[in-house]
């Protein structure tokens, strides 16, 4: 008798079991069509953040018709492949904001450098890709390069050239993309990698390689923004160990045809006579640490 109990107990808890797996299975399957087919899970917005230089407009245009889309279905790959089309766009970050609203994040490519080939005027990346041609750069704060040739980055037999250029660029980009306004880069002669050339307005600025780059330009801007040394036209000579080698020229001063007074060449008037500790006019000179 209590065996027939047991097997009648045991019988109902394995129909109970059943009975609630069969439950869970159409509760999850009902949810999960719930989830993916109920229009109140449709995105109905998408919005951008971190994009400053690129409008939300021309961002939306590529992915405005996913808007009506289940926001948990959607293929978030192939929405982040279509937002890095945008050559300014360098990286994408997708997250779901409530139930029918996409925010995108992303991170501008934010370049800095461009190329005069003599026609017009190239903005490139770090890597030597061209993200815009223009007619001028009015208004941005970029820096030109000067001595790379563009075609290095499809020929196979200049690799190693090529990747010279990119370590270059790269390693200078953190210092000139936060140019200071009063020493502003306004080039960078990278013919010679071993002796890359500067140049903030009549200073040239000698850095050798791109090695110590930090304290090269640490050294740079100390010098720039010391009133006793004052140099307008020059050179600053940061190449090697040890303090920097400084040659200040005398900024020539010109009068106009109709005696109308002095005019400022490059316009700066300053006596160059005496220097800081009274050295001579276009001296060498080591600055004291």
């Amino acid at each position: 008798m209590k065996d027939v109990k047991k097997f009648i107990k045991a019988k109902k808890r394995k129909k109970l079991i059943k009975k609630l797996i069969l439950i869970t299975i159409v509760l999850v399957v009902g949810g999960f069509i719930f989830i993916t087919k109920a229009p109140i899970f449709n995105i109905k917005s998408i919005t951008f953040k971190g994009n400053v230089t690129i409008s939300s407009e021309v961002l939306l245009s590529g992915v405005s018709d996913r808007i009506g889309l289940n926001i948990f279905t959607v293929n978030e790959k192939d929405i982040k492949e279509e937002v890095l089309k945008n050559r300014y766009v360098s990286t994408v970050d997708i997250k779901r904001k409530g139930i029918n609203t996409l925010e995108i994040n992303i991170t501008e490519e934010a370049p800095v450098y461009y190329i005069n080939n003599g026609i017009e005027l190239l903005i490139i990346n770090n890597d030597l890709e061209v993200l815009e041609e223009v007619d001028n750069i009015e208004g941005r704060n970029l820096v030109e390069i000067k001595g790379i040739d563009l075609s290095v980055k499809d020929d196979e037999s200049r690799v190693d050239e090529f990747n010279s250029y990119k370590n270059i660029l790269t390693n200078f980009y953190p210092f000139i993309s936060k140019n200071r306004e009063s020493i502003y880069l306004s080039s960078l002669d990278v013919s010679n990698i071993v002796n890359i050339i500067g140049y903030i307005g009549n200073v040239e600025i000698f850095f050798g390689d791109d090695s110590d780059l930090y304290n090269k330009m640490e050294n740079v801007y100390r010098i720039m923004l010391d009133d006793n040394i004052n140099i307008a036209k020059g050179y600053i000579n940061v190449s090697f160990n040890g303090s920097p080698v400084i040659k200040i020229e005398e900024v020539k001063e010109e009068t106009n045809e109709e005696g109308e007074g002095i005019t400022e060449d490059s316009g700066v008037t300053e006596d160059n006579s005496i220097t800081q500790d009274g050295l001579e006019e276009d001296a060498d000179v080591e600055p004291v640490e």
